[in-house]
């Protein structure tokens, strides 16, 4: 590996440090960001890439590897540089030393470092190797966070206003995994030498144990929301804003997709909490549900946040409550991550291939700023005509997912208008060419999604093509239609009987969804069959079917 002249390094240590930040852990292309901004690119300094030019200046820079091949950089205080930077910005400020007319009587000893830029290498390659891998809506997603993610440092004071002043917090009883407790609030850095560690040790050890028993007065748990909170200080994001250890970095890349921001899907899950009203105090902890649950379970995993006025970083991600261990023993999909908790039928529908679906819910608070979702439903249950089916009542995982399906299908129509009707029902749809008829001696088949659903279910096709056959028959009221909003497509569904289909987390998958022929098909094909392609739970199918009409069959509006 090729060495960098002391003068280049120099350099390189000053412009990372000015443009990163010391002791702050951030992605590898953030290198390539602060190079091209100063006109450079790591080949200038004799490196192939940011990566080797990261490992070849270890006294100043420490490299984190997590899973699935992501790659941090932390930049470390290097005490050498700092005098040689200061000593040149003193000579700079002074002029030139005099020059003594005795040069035998000059005072020997190493001289002194100035950091010189290195000529940049105009080439095509290098061109396209350094071009900023940046976000073109990271700007976007940091200008929506002050909107709606909402500093708590008023809703932490109100929970801990009654706790007498003590030295250690007292622990939470939410039960989540932590960072070790011997590392340091900040960034992790080269080992402190005895002196430093020797300053830094308090004279007098304090020891208080907290006693659960006066929870009433010494803690109190809170549900609050953006609109509780004071505007003060705020989140600018979570790069910047929170602190998250290796530990804690690497169980989020374990849990999200590959290649998945994990600090703004951490924000985007925030400002949902924060909007449903879903944040929780207690103890000067604040916890929020991420979109991700275990298999087989169907709570949400959560994540816990803590202030930390003191530190470099105003807050702290301390906990996520899901054991490493945990995660050990599961088949995660690499490409997928975790199951989405919550209510996300557009995660079990065809998407573009190649792609997986897109979290509408998430697609519309990021483009739509929803300050109290509560209120939103009341507007949007207000301009419902009078109708058999109650969308008021219905739980609010719910809600959020049908209003996300009517915004996703205003939005493929190009029918948004900016306001508040964009989440409206039902949506204006384009007249069908034809009634959609349910044709009970039109053949079946399986899509290969279908295929291998029933294969990991252990269910038998020919037995819910029956079931759902036979509900077809009973009338024009039963088939109801669907709306993908991955492939911007309406799909049909019927029940079929629950036994056959019992979900993995508790939900009974009672719905078989299948696409119907076109009628601008063919005569010659006109007798193509209804093509299985997934099964849904009632919840799941009546937030696709209820941006249509609300005069949803019984047994999916019941």
């Amino acid at each position: 590996m090729p060495a960098l002249q002391p003068a280049y390094e120099l350099y390189l240590y000053r412009l990372l440090k000015e443009q990163l930040g010391v002791n702050r852990q951030v992605s590898l292309s953030r290198i390539d960001e602060a190079l091209e901004a100063d006109g450079l690119a790591a080949s200038d300094f004799g490196a192939l890439d940011s990566r080797q030019l990261a490992e070849m200046v270890p006294d100043f820079i420490k490299l984190t590897v997590f899973k699935k091949g992501v790659v941090f950089v932390t930049v470390i205080e290097n005490k050498p540089f700092e005098q040689s930077l200061s000593a040149s910005e003193k000579n700079n400020e002074t002029g030139k030393a005099v020059v003594s007319n005795k040069p035998w009587k000059r005072k020997r000893g190493a001289k002194g470092i100035k950091p010189i830029k290195p000529k940049h290498i105009a080439k095509t390659e290098d061109v396209a190797r350094t071009k900023a891998a940046k976000d073109p809506a990271k700007d976007e997603d940091r200008e929506n966070s002050d909107t709606f993610i909402a500093e708590l440092i008023e809703a932490v004071k109100e929970a801990t206003a009654t706790e007498p002043a003590m030295e250690s917090e007292p622990e939470s009883e939410f039960e989540l995994v932590s960072e070790p407790a011997a590392e340091p609030e900040s960034e992790p850095v080269s080992q402190p030498t005895q002196s430093d560690t020797a300053q830094r040790k308090p004279s007098i050890s304090l020891t208080i144990t907290y006693d659960p028993s006066d929870a009433d007065t010494r803690s109190e748990t809170k549900r609050i929301s953006a609109a509780d909170i004071a505007a003060g200080d705020l989140i600018k994001d979570f790069e910047n804003d929170v602190h998250i250890d290796n530990d804690l970095m690497g169980t989020l890349y374990q849990i999200a997709p590959m290649g998945a921001n994990v600090l703004q899907l951490l924000a985007e899950d925030f400002a949902l909490a924060s909007a449903s009203r879903d944040l929780n105090v207690a103890g000067g902890i604040i916890t929020f549900p991420t979109r991700y649950r275990l298999p087989h379970h169907t709570e949400p995993i959560e994540a816990a946040l803590k202030r930390t006025p003191k530190a470099q970083r105003p807050w702290k991600l301390t906990a996520i409550s899901v054991l490493p261990s945990e995660l050990e023993t599961l088949a995660i999909d690499p490409f997928g991550g975790l199951p989405h908790a919550g209510i996300a039928p557009w995660d079990k529908l065809p998407s573009q291939k190649g792609h997986l679906a897109p979290d509408f819910l998430r697609v519309l608070t990021n483009e739509r700023a929803i300050a109290d979702w509560k209120a939103l439903v009341d507007e949007v249950s207000s301009h419902i005509a009078l109708e058999a089916d109650d969308f008021t009542s219905r739980p609010l995982a719910l809600q959020q997912a049908t209003i996300a399906a009517a915004y996703a299908y205003r939005k493929a129509q190009k029918q948004l208008t900016g306001t508040h009707e964009d989440f409206y029902l039902p949506v204006r749809r384009s007249p069908a060419t034809e009634t959609i008829r349910f044709d009970p001696e039109r053949s079946w088949a399986s899509s290969p999604s279908f295929e291998r659903i029933i294969r990991e279910k252990n269910l038998d096709a020919d037995t819910l093509f029956t079931d759902a056959k036979t509900a077809g028959a009973c009338g024009y009221r039963t088939l109801v239609e669907l709306y993908n909003p991955s492939l911007d497509i309406v799909c049909a569904a019927l029940p079929v009987k629950s036994e056959h289909a019992p979900h993995a987390h508790g939900a009974i998958e009672k719905v078989l969804v299948f696409e119907t022929p076109q009628a601008s098909q063919a005569p010659q094909t006109s007798q193509s069959p209804y093509v299985a392609i997934t099964l849904l739970s009632a919840p799941e199918a009546y937030a696709l079917a209820r941006i249509f009409s609300a005069g949803l069959p019984s047994w999916l509006a019941a």
